[in-house]
């Protein structure tokens, strides 16, 4: 459920762009983890059927291995040399997401800096600065001079770590910004990028430090020089909350500095939530509509009230219906507009009088569409009653077309990401173990007969 404002904010473009952006590569990089599993696959049934017509089986000294006569032992270590990228991929993909995440946070920043100035440009105070009069000839105009110093502000403040950028909006716009749970695993997913562009992911002590500082709790067998890798949950994790605070960062500084605005925020956090339900990224949708809800002003009680069914819905459709019931129960109902009493009523399981109240709220292209997209109804359209009152409302039987699309999506999306985040190798696996562990089979280990171990592909030959 959503609201529409008549007037788009500047500040909704970076915003809106961050939001996709960041859920663009998550599902990038589930494809692309897909597709690297599916190569591994591909590279050991390939390999096998070489070994199989060419070598010979070892399996002496418990240890299990392949041997080829000589003219066949170059295209054996060619094949696993093809595997061995692959599995460098299924290690750096996801380490390149890391980087790319906190890239687009930092992005976001400089676009909220930007849209701030622009729409309120004494934002960015000017009394410490000045330009030489070479600069001042070159620049041309006081607009261009305020512009030159927008951009070094902004440069200044991305220089920074991301702890010191938030300490220094707090102190900029006397805000708070770190007062959330997710705060902690923040830092550390920057800390994390830090490592895996300048230390190839190797644990620092400024790494240790800094964690330690903000409160993120690291696993007791974390030492200096470790090597931290970016497994399936991680990445999952990370995209969660680097959207997470990306999306509470452009809110807080949004409504502090831009009061009159304050419907449109409303609007695009409804908005951005509302996506999320769709998606079904609910765990999300929950923490950041109990965020807007709790907000200390919207633009109107309705605004408000979108705000607490999405969190209700959030709260059901993670098996919680007694944690939907409790956040239902906070709010007086009886002098709602109709649609939120449909809402509660759906939710409270309570169909009959949700059928009801859908005759109550008569035909209209807002309700058709919500009937067809919102994630509430998802339970009850699949009831009589919802297909008999909606048939009276439209007088037409209804198609549940999209919902069946996403459903068959999703669910094969999931069952494939599934398999391949309990298949792929730890970073110390060998390449052929890479390619064997995808297929839940045992390591081999390829050996040209009579030729030095050092001709075999090593885990980081790329020759």
């Amino acid at each position: 459920m959503t609201q529409t404002s008549k007037v788009k904010s500047k500040l909704c473009e970076p915003s809106r762009r961050f939001a996709d952006n960041v859920g663009g590569l998550r599902v990038a990089l589930e494809d692309s983890m897909m597709a690297i599993a599916h190569g591994l696959r591909h590279e050991d049934k390939h390999f096998r059927e070489f070994a199989q017509k060419y070598g010979e089986h070892d399996e002496s000294e418990g240890k299990s291995s392949w041997r080829f006569p000589p003219r066949y032992a170059a295209t054996a270590i060619r094949l696993l040399r093809h595997a061995n990228r692959l599995a460098l991929g299924a290690e750096l993909v996801p380490r390149s997401m890391v980087v790319a995440l906190v890239s687009q946070f930092d992005v976001l920043l400089s676009g909220l800096m930007r849209a701030l100035a622009a729409s309120k440009p004494d934002i960015i105070t000017h009394e410490d600065k000045s330009v030489t009069l070479d600069e001042l000839e070159v620049l041309g105009s006081l607009e261009a001079v305020k512009a030159h110093f927008l951009e070094k502000e902004v440069e200044s403040l991305l220089r920074k770590s991301h702890p010191e950028q938030f300490e220094w909006l707090e102190k900029r716009f006397s805000v708070k910004l770190r007062a959330f749970d997710s705060w902690p695993a923040f830092v550390e997913i920057s800390q994390r990028r830090n490592l895996l562009v300048h230390a190839d992911g190797r644990v620092s002590r400024q790494y240790l430090e800094v964690c330690k500082r903000h409160g993120y709790q690291l696993q007791p067998d974390i030492k200096e020089g470790e090597l931290l890798e970016v497994p399936p949950a991680y990445w999952k994790a990370s995209t969660a909350i680097v959207y997470e605070v990306g999306v509470k960062l452009s809110q807080v500084l949004w409504r502090k500095l831009l009061p009159d605005e304050i419907d449109q925020a409303d609007d695009e956090l409804n908005r951005i939530i509302y996506e999320l339900l769709l998606h079904r990224r609910f765990p999300l949708a929950e923490a950041l509509s109990k965020f807007a809800y709790s907000l200390p002003r919207h633009s109107n009680n309705e605004a408000r009230l979108i705000m607490v069914v999405n969190h209700a819905i959030a709260t059901e459709w993670q098996d919680r219906h007694d944690d939907c019931l409790r956040v239902l129960a906070a709010e007086d109902w009886s002098a709602c507009a109709p649609k939120f009493l449909l809402a509660n009523s759906v939710l409270e399981g309570d169909f009959d009088k949700a059928a009801l109240i859908m005759r109550q709220v008569g035909a209209s292209a807002a309700m058709e569409e919500a009937y067809q997209e919102w994630p509430l109804f998802r339970r009850f359209r699949e009831d009589d009653r919802f297909k008999q009152a909606y048939k009276s409302v439209f007088t037409r039987d209804f198609e549940n077309v999209t919902q069946d699309l996403q459903d068959m999506h999703r669910k094969a999306l999931r069952k494939m990401l599934d398999e391949v985040a309990s298949q792929l190798p730890t970073p110390a696996a060998s390449p052929v173990a890479c390619a064997e562990m995808v297929a839940s089979e045992q390591p081999l280990e390829a050996a040209q007969q009579g030729a030095a171990a050092d001709d075999r592909p090593q885990a980081g030959d790329r020759g």
